[in-house]
């Protein structure tokens, strides 16, 4: 028996911004051939994506300028500048540029991916109850990025040397990847006993690359080619990665009387991501199942009561290509040495033979509950995971003449839960009317029990720093803290914010060192609310997401009220609660039309709590028994579906989202056809 389906797909979404676009096409062709007991399979698939940025820029430029500007002047053109603003003595006159003004060149910034992947796979049934298969699947992308401005542009409004106005910028990648596996699948049932058995060999290898060029010199805006420009970079610049990996698994499962079970899995891999030392690197994981529902002494008493509990060490290998590797650069030397004909090479990485895997021993404890059959289920699951061997850059000597080489060093522990509750409301089965109300949460907390010199130098580079808080790792804190300095607010007789030092003393200083953990942004709790009704072939659903417990520093405040030159567009709260004079008990410091420095501290930092109307939906299926024109085509159904997402929020935070690209709500329609 020859089956086969073809599939076309087209989606073309317009951006927010005006110009803006992202469009995908596809064409897929599946087939399969049914012989005995031979199965054979293959599937093709093609894919286009083509993305364009908006010719208008930032959404921030927007947000920057006054409203009351005039978008075009008497002759109905974009002036370059739309006002001058002048801050008072001793400082320079400040020019607003027209966001607009950009707008009328020929620029262009667009990226094109192609891609096709291909899939051949066999299944041979040697017995009723041992099962052979293949796979081997391919893979070729293709990406193209580029991004012109020409000349006239206001970017090149400061560039003097007239070969440097106008630039183009043009990248290429490739990549390639395919992957073999061959499986080997037996089962076997004795009254009660069951045993399965699977093994399983996988052989794979992804190359990619990517070359980037940039020119400049671009007079005139249709000169749009990268061929027009004056002179490129003095040399192309580019990534190239290969990888490749083996690996052996196999599994073991029992179950008695449906009741009981066991799972043991092992798995060994290789990869040339690590270094040469490392052979096949062992995985494993084991276990169990109590069906307590099923015993006679429960039987009827619950709908669902089980038991569930595994631990594993697993392995993890996304981490860079070449970082085990002793492996040389041209980039820094393209020239001749004086006495010799030939280029010269830098060694760019230290070798480290041993360099292994970074393995997680992962611990699960789980229970899931039913009642008045099933029309409340419940489940509970607590976890925890520990990652030990980390990969980390280690600091070096100056004497090797590197900086640092990565090691395996650093442990991370993550524990939690993760629960849910789902109930059926209202049941009708003669009306088919539904409708059930579903609730998860989860909690993870991490902790950092080890790290390496590196982090810690990282550490010191971010305390130091007066712009937002940065992450910082501490052994014992989480990776989500938050660290700043205290502060006690405005001091009313003077407008100065007042900073609380490590020992206690208050200061008008800011001072890195007093930097203290805050709180943390991940919060103590966070999941989803979801809804949905379904009568007949009528369906609507409502989901939520929520998060509580976290803090976050609201840098609106900071960059929109304090730190703002009030030439440009500024928050309304910029001119509320601000200290005017002694005696003012104040929240913000005293206006200063050119904006102030004012670092990070607590008084920025605040709770996270969060409640998102995440999507809405809703559909319905038209059936060939209910609708004559339906049959007449020859369709069996036809479903219509109408979805938004994000239509509200609401948050404990009042703080600018969407300023880069704005932010909004989403609307699909989609229709699909089942034919006879």
């Amino acid at each position: 028996m020859f089956r086969y389906t073809l599939g076309v797909n087209a989606g073309f979404t317009p951006g927010v911004m005006k110009g803006s676009s992202n469009n995908n096409k596809s064409v897929n062709l599946n087939m399969s051939y049914t012989k005995n007991r031979i199965v054979v399979g293959a599937d093709i698939t093609l894919t286009e994506t083509q993305g364009e940025n908006s010719p208008y820029g930032s959404f921030s430029s927007y947000t920057e300028a006054n409203p009351y500007y005039q978008i075009r002047n008497a002759e109905g053109e974009y002036d370059k500048i739309l006002d001058t603003k002048g801050l008072g003595a001793g400082y320079a006159n400040q020019d607003i540029y027209n966001p607009l003004y950009d707008s009328q060149f020929n620029a262009r910034n667009e990226t094109n991916n192609l891609n096709i992947t291909a899939q051949l796979n066999a299944e041979y049934m040697l017995l009723n109850n041992l099962r052979l298969t293949a796979q081997l699947s391919y893979m070729r992308g293709m990406a193209r990025t580029e991004a012109f401005s020409p000349a006239g542009m206001t970017t090149f409004d400061q560039v003097q040397d007239l070969t440097q106005r106008g630039s183009y910028a043009k990248s290429t990648g490739e990549l390639t990847s395919w992957s073999s596996n061959l499986g080997i699948n037996y089962n076997l049932q004795i009254n009660k006993h069951l045993i399965s058995l699977f093994g399983n060999w996988t052989v794979n290898e992804d190359t990619n690359n990517q070359v980037n060029m940039s020119a400049t010199g671009y007079p005139d805006e249709h000169m749009d080619d990268f061929i027009f420009g004056f002179q490129t970079s003095n040399r192309p610049t580019g990534t190239e990665e290969t990888s490749r990996a083996m690996g052996l698994t196999g599994q073991f499962s029992y179950s008695y009387d449906n009741k009981y079970s066991f799972d043991f899995n092992v798995r060994a891999d290789m990869s040339s991501r690590f270094g040469e030392d490392n052979r096949m690197e062992p995985f494993w994981s084991a276990g169990v199942r109590w069906n307590a529902y099923r015993e006679k002494w429960l039987e009827g008493r619950l709908s669902n009561l089980v038991f569930r509990a595994s631990y594993g060490v697993t392995g993890s290998q996304n981490y860079d290509p070449y970082q085990a590797i002793e492996f040389y650069t041209f980039s820094n030397s393209m020239k001749p040495y004086q006495s010799f004909n030939v280029l010269g090479a830098l060694l760019q990485g230290l070798n480290n033979s041993s360099l292994g895997w970074s393995k997680t021993g992962n611990l699960s404890l789980a229970v899931d509950l039913g009642f008045w059959r099933n029309r409340v289920n419940m489940t509970f699951n607590y976890y925890n995971n520990i990652t030990r061997e980390m990969l980390v850059n280690f600091d070096l000597a100056p004497s090797t003449g590197f900086a640092s080489q990565m090691l395996n060093a650093g442990e991370l522990q993550n524990r939690g839960f993760d629960a849910s509750l789902n109930v059926i409301a209202f049941q009708d089965l003669r009306r088919q009317l539904y409708w059930t109300i579903g609730v998860n949460a989860n909690r993870n907390k991490n902790k950092i029990r080890k790290i390496s010199n590196e982090l810690q130098a990282l550490n010191e580079k971010q305390l130091a720093s007066e712009d937002a808080p940065l992450p910082m790792y501490q052994e014992g804190q989480s990776t989500t803290t938050l660290f700043t300095v205290p502060s006690l607010g405005i001091d009313p007789s003077s407008g100065q914010e007042v900073y609380l030092k490590r020992n206690g003393e208050k200061t008008f200083k800011w001072d890195p060192v007093d930097k203290v953990p805050v709180g943390d942004t991940n919060p103590k709790v966070s999941g989803a609310i979801n809804s949905s009704l379904n009568w007949q072939d009528f369906s609507f659903s409502v989901n939520m997401t929520y998060r509580y417990g976290g803090i976050t520093y609201n840098s609106t405040l900071v960059d929109k009220l304090e730190n703002r030159n009030v030439a440009f567009n500024t928050d309304r709260r910029a001119l509320t609660n601000r200290w005017l004079k002694p005696g003012d008990v104040a929240r913000y410091k005293a206006l200063d039309r050119q904006g102030s420095e004012t670092p990070q501290s607590s008084r920025f930092i605040m709770d996270d709590n969060e409640l998102n109307l995440a999507s809405i939906a809703v559909g319905y299926r038209f059936r060939d028994d209910q609708f004559a024109f339906l049959r007449k085509c020859s369709i069996q159904a036809l479903n219509l579906n109408f979805t938004t997402s994000d239509l509200v929020r609401w948050s404990t935070v009042k703080m600018e989202r969407g300023l880069d690209y704005p932010f909004a709500r989403s609307y699909t329609m989609s229709l699909s056809i089942i034919f006879k």
